[in-house]
């Protein structure tokens, strides 16, 4: 077995872990759907929304470990739909690699060139200020708005048993032939601290770390902790750049009080899927307001084993607490998660199908999952659950931020076909990134002959033809009707 130093000082597996998150692929194995959908992106610029409420001075919303950009995107999508215009949204991440990617997509972009969204790299152990990249300037912070979704459980941690009057260091090892993320294999070790005044020494923000440690002797005594290092630094530095009047919204798998932390002897639960992750220790992000800000404010969520979430405020704020109270504090965080489970079978109604989807805010991962339903439905809709229909579908669009694998215009599209609205149809279908295109082209030839465009269906239907290397038979046969229309 191979003996590892602290976890925080575990060079190799920290810089594994960041090594892991420079791939774009790692957003198709770490699971995510909790903490980005459109339902918590309503719910938090809702409270966002609240905590700037009769100030003129522009807001700055940071969001930590943002990967690939896609509740950034849905967050401002809301703040504008509510009419709220003073802010400036700032998507980080730790390296350039990410923003690289940020720069590429034109959903992201277009915000930037509308003033609403910019980019800074902010690693977590080691920035202490925020440069936008595309403004080219250092950014200055009166309100701040720090969000934090499954970041906690994934920088830099330390595990520590406290036993009586004894403080336990916890470490890791492992074989050699084990692999930093197989955390199965990990075998846990304690050892006793002799003095743990000067622990953190050499840490940034080592007075936070080290007030932390002499108050979980003091209140945990039989529990085993982990302390969130990595985040409990970067939030450090952040609530410094804000100068002291900040809303910080955390979201993660994790505990909230103290009495949920496990008993000594327990096994740290660490997760593996591509990357690590810790359970999130929320109760230490308290501690940390609550010993800057005299008269903070904290909300918590409905408990959940899955994800939760924290509200920290650097003032008492009844506007947040009202929003809070009629959101996270009637549901669990992971409610998006559970919404999929009410479908029932294929015949559900109509009326239902689209009432979850309502309750959702529009979220394009459920529309996926009941656009086979409202398809069969289609045929049947008309007056005003027709209009009201139209309308739900094209705020499914507005809130779409594409992803691999997601061809949700396509989907779209189709099921604007089968309520025979053929504009809206055209409209989301030339957005299709679906690989078999010459389907969609061949759907946006159906559209333009139910439209009598039948010289324009013919094209499209011959291009349809081409682009399946000449397979798709059926592009032929609506390509003769057309023909035969257009004489």
């Amino acid at each position: 077995m191979r003996p590892r130093p602290r976890v925080s000082q575990w060079k190799e597996l920290w810089k594994a872990q960041k090594q892991s998150y420079r791939d774009e692929a790692v957003w198709e194995k770490v699971p995510h759907k909790a903490s980005c959908n459109n339902w918590l992106a309503k719910i938090y610029a809702r409270l966002i929304v609240a905590f700037h409420q009769d100030s003129d001075v522009r807001l700055v919303v940071v969001e930590v470990g943002a990967g690939h950009g896609r509740f950034g995107f849905l967050v401002v999508t809301e703040l504008l739909d509510m009419g709220f215009h003073n802010f400036i949204y700032v998507l980080t991440d730790f390296c350039n690699d990410v923003i690289n990617k940020w720069v590429e997509n034109a959903q992201l972009m277009k915000l930037v060139r509308e003033g609403w969204m910019d980019f800074a790299v902010f690693d977590a152990d080691t920035s202490t200020d925020l440069f936008l990249q595309c403004r080219n300037m250092k950014i200055h912070v009166d309100h701040l708005v720090v969000i934090m979704n499954y970041v906690i459980d994934s920088l830099c941690q330390d595990v520590f048993e406290f036993e009586e009057e004894n403080v336990y260091e916890v470490s890791a090892q492992f074989g050699k032939d084990t692999s930093w993320n197989d955390t199965d294999e990990w075998e846990w070790k304690r050892r006793p601290i002799k003095d743990i005044s000067s622990y953190y020494r050499g840490y940034a923000h080592s007075a936070a770390l080290q007030s932390l440690l002499h108050t979980y002797k003091d209140v945990a005594a039989n529990h085993s902790v982990i302390l969130p290092v990595g985040a409990i630094i970067a939030l450090c530095n952040l609530l410094e750049i804000a100068q002291g009047n900040c809303m910080t919204l955390a979201g993660d798998k994790g505990d909230m009080e103290v009495c949920a932390f496990p008993t000594c002897g327990v096994v740290p639960h660490v997760s593996s899927h591509h990357s690590v992750s810790f359970t999130a220790n929320f109760h230490s992000l308290q501690l940390v307001f609550e010993s800057r800000f005299q008269n903070c404010q904290v909300l918590k969520s409905l408990e959940s084993d899955v994800f939760n979430c924290m509200c920290l405020i650097s003032r008492k704020c009844t506007d947040v607490s009202l929003e809070w109270r009629d959101t996270l504090g009637e549901v669990a965080a992971d409610s998006f998660l559970h919404f999929q489970s009410v479908l029932g079978p294929d015949s559900v109604a109509l009326t239902s199908v689209l009432a979850l989807l309502r309750l959702s805010n529009f979220d394009s991962d459920i529309f996926l999952l009941v656009c086979n339903r409202l398809l069969q439905h289609s045929p049947f809709v008309n007056g005003g659950i027709l209009n009201d229909m139209v309308a739900d579908l094209v705020r499914v669009s507005q809130r779409y931020f594409f992803m691999a694998n997601k061809d949700v215009m396509f989907e779209l599209g189709r099921v604007m076909m089968g309520l025979k609205e053929y504009r809206h149809a055209l409209n989301f279908l030339s957005q299709s990134r679906n690989e078999e295109h010459f389907i969609a082209i061949f759907n946006m030839g159906v559209c333009k002959f139910h439209q009598r465009h039948f010289e324009e269906s013919v094209v499209l239907f011959e291009e349809a033809f081409l682009a399946s290397n000449e397979k798709y038979t059926q592009a032929l046969r609506w390509s003769k009707r057309a023909k035969l229309l257009c004489k």
